[in-house]
């Protein structure tokens, strides 16, 4: 558990920074977390409690909506290149979270290419494991 905190920490630490780019090379700028339930709740409350250190440079948005026209208008604002795309799931079946990512993972698809949807990707699973 001590080193997926350690994880999140330097990705955090790394997109505040500007060290963290995306596939074209772009800055990120904003993070969308898509989740359901608890999936969605945990990132909020931490995301409000750590409300005085936020970087005014990356915004976040959260997706948990079952309706896909949500993530749809999300995304609408978004630039591609500069956003990472943050999927939470206690066991990766919940038929929302999977619809709503596969509709961000498309939209990356579209306009970055394939190749590039695994570098503007986060996965993290109940068991406290996260994948880049």
């Amino acid at each position: 558990m001590w080193s997926v905190r350690d994880q999140v920490s330097a990705l955090a630490h790394d997109v505040r920074e500007g060290r963290k780019l995306g596939a074209t090379g772009k800055r990120i700028t904003d993070v969308v977390n898509i989740g359901i339930g608890g999936s969605d709740l945990g990132p909020a409350l931490v995301y409000s409690a750590l409300a005085t250190t936020r970087d005014p440079q990356v915004r976040v948005s959260f997706v948990s909506n079952v309706d896909p026209t949500n993530v749809t208008h999300v995304l609408a604002g978004l630039d591609p290149a500069s956003t990472i795309v943050v999927v939470c799931s206690k066991s990766f079946s919940t038929a929302e979270t999977l619809t709503n990512a596969r509709i961000a993972q498309q939209w990356l698809a579209e306009s970055l290419g394939p190749e590039s949807v695994a570098q503007h990707t986060i996965a993290v699973f109940d068991d406290c494991e996260m994948h880049l």
